[in-house]
């Protein structure tokens, strides 16, 4: 009964690792600063670890499984979302292939030097960026929360301009600090001091209640910039740190999860769950239960939102409002005004709310251009000092583009990068300027 889903899962695994052995057998090295390859892998685990515990767990969902031991899938559902997997890798395939005979083997002289002045425009965004911080904190404007989750009802209570500009200045703080990290690895062995002194920093402040971005974006960026410009990582490595680190990413979520518990459980998520994987797979199963029963009523401004979404709300002549939050005040009222509590929404769940197999062929093929052409670009040499940096910042989104929505990135690219990197170099400059007097 259940040699279908198996078979899927293993088709998908086998797939993406022979992807994987065909792009590291092209780059003579393992292609960790490769998007497409992030993306397939990022998908893969995404779309077929939850089915795998199912199958693991005889076709039924534990009570530790939260929301999915409630929703007990079908196996006709189990599959019909493998498919929708399977629909997005044979689109983003399609066009990823064809367009990676054109990108070149990497060389580190094809990334451009970051000067002295650029990292002392970067530190100076990120001290200020900091000083915002600690003003608007001791100003009383915003309140100081008590949890993880309860930071996010901090957040929804602020009004909306100071949210935007709050969420534009902490981007052109990560910018800064994308800027910095390629700048000093680039300086290696020379800075290794300030190198580690950063990395003791992020080690340190972990923490079980908060989020996880914080921590692997950085350590990741770290990770990807010393592949392409000190030594390339073997493939053996790669497998065991990426092991290593789904892990970590998996226990914290878990104790982030024991944490909230009490909170969340009032307004139905019962269970501490096994990670944001089981969510995102609960998100499609849901959706597609209640697509099938006819419940699914969504417009198409917030359907394909995410196109429009680096523009200000103010400008818009509808209200925005994103598929996590729709997906909340439709399924989970009063969730995130009363918790706090954020919902990813997913890559699969677009495709089911919409056009299903179809759909999900037709987003995979633009992921798959964009990931080829940007691949094509990168490798190309370049006098754009803000080029590596925009690449880790890219390959980090991947993330987001798999849980949350597809494109959602490319809009904050508009939003942060057209300003960031002028901005450095205005500070830099006149940094620079002021220092011959």
């Amino acid at each position: 009964m259940y040699l279908i889903v198996l078979t899927q899962i293993i088709l998908l695994w086998v797939v993406v690792f022979w992807v994987y052995n065909q792009v590291a057998q092209r780059d003579g090295r393992a292609p960790v600063d490769d998007i497409g390859v992030w993306w397939l892998m990022v998908f893969l685990l995404y779309s077929t670890l939850p089915p795998l515990a199912w199958l693991l767990q005889g076709g039924t969902y534990s009570p530790l499984s939260s929301r999915l031991f409630k929703m007990q899938p079908t196996v006709q559902e189990v599959e019909y979302l493998l498919g929708v997997s399977h629909a997005y890798i044979l689109g983003f395939l399609s066009v990823f292939l064809v367009l990676l005979k054109k990108v070149d083997r990497p060389s580190i002289a094809a990334q451009p030097y970051i000067s002295g002045s650029k990292m002392a425009g970067a530190a100076v965004i990120i001290l200020i960026s900091s000083l915002i911080g600690l003003l608007l904190s001791m100003s009383g404007l915003i309140r100081p929360a008590d949890s993880y989750a309860d930071s996010y009802v901090v957040a929804y209570e602020l009004p909306r301009a100071l949210r935007q500009a709050i969420k534009i200045v902490g981007g052109f703080s990560g910018v800064a600090t994308l800027v910095l990290i390629v700048a000093l690895i680039q300086r290696w062995p020379k800075f290794r001091f300030l190198f580690f002194c950063y990395l003791l920093s992020i080690i340190f402040s972990i923490n079980p209640e908060g989020g996880r971005g914080k921590i692997i974006s950085p350590l990741l960026s770290m990770v990807v910039a010393w592949h392409v410009l000190i030594r390339p990582i073997p493939s053996k490595k790669v497998f065991f740190g990426g092991f290593i680190g789904l892990v970590i990413f998996l226990i914290l979520g878990i104790l982030r999860n024991i944490n909230s518990f009490k909170d969340v459980g009032v307004l139905g998520f019962e269970g501490i769950g096994v990670g944001e994987f089981d969510a995102l797979w609960a998100n499609a199963i849901e959706l597609l239960q209640a697509k099938n029963s006819g419940q699914i009523n969504i417009n198409l401004e917030t359907r394909f939102g995410e196109i429009l979404g680096f523009m200000p709300s103010q400008l818009l002549w509808f209200e925005k409002i994103s598929l996590n939050d729709w997906y909340l005040n439709n399924f989970y009222p009063g969730l995130k005004e009363g918790t706090g509590t954020g919902w990813v929404f997913g890559a699969i769940s677009q495709a089911v709310i919409g056009g299903g197999l179809f759909e999900a062929v037709i987003r995979g093929g633009i992921i798959g251009a964009i990931a080829g052409f940007i691949m094509k670009w990168i490798r190309k040499p370049s006098k754009a000092w803000w080029r590596f940096p925009l690449h880790l910042y890219l390959l980090l989104g991947v993330f987001s583009g798999i849980r949350e929505t597809t494109f959602i990135q490319f809009g904050e690219v508009i939003q942060i990068w057209l300003f960031a990197p002028f901005l450095i170099s205005l500070i830099g400059s006149s940094i620079k300027r002021n220092s011959y007097y």
